[in-house]
């Protein structure tokens, strides 16, 4: 009964971490989704303003060169798999092997 009693504990101890992991992947995904939200919304307000006004940000390189800037920036920060998720097999780049 206690060999049970043990593996019941380890079991929720595990199950517990996992929860903890991906309830952080969640607040992640959360506030990228809020961030990205917010920046489309601002380069939208941006280009309804520049309609009513033309010479608001006149040339196209101001726009180009903001999303290209913040797209290198995005590509760069999603590249750094944080470190308790690099051995995940989301993130690894190792093929699962099949238990027998």
């Amino acid at each position: 009964m206690a060999i049970v009693a043990i593996t019941t504990a380890s079991r929720a101890t595990q199950e517990a971490a996992i929860d903890r992991a991906l309830a952080s992947i969640f607040s992640a995904y959360i506030a990228t989704a809020t961030l990205c939200l917010l920046f489309v919304t601002a380069v939208s307000i941006c280009l309804a303003y520049k309609f009513g006004a033309p010479d608001f940000g006149s040339g196209a390189w101001l726009m180009s060169l903001f999303v290209v800037v913040w797209a290198v920036w995005y590509a760069a920060r999603m590249w750094d798999v944080p470190e308790q998720f690099a051995n995940t097999p989301t993130y690894s780049n190792q093929a699962p092997t099949q238990a027998k």
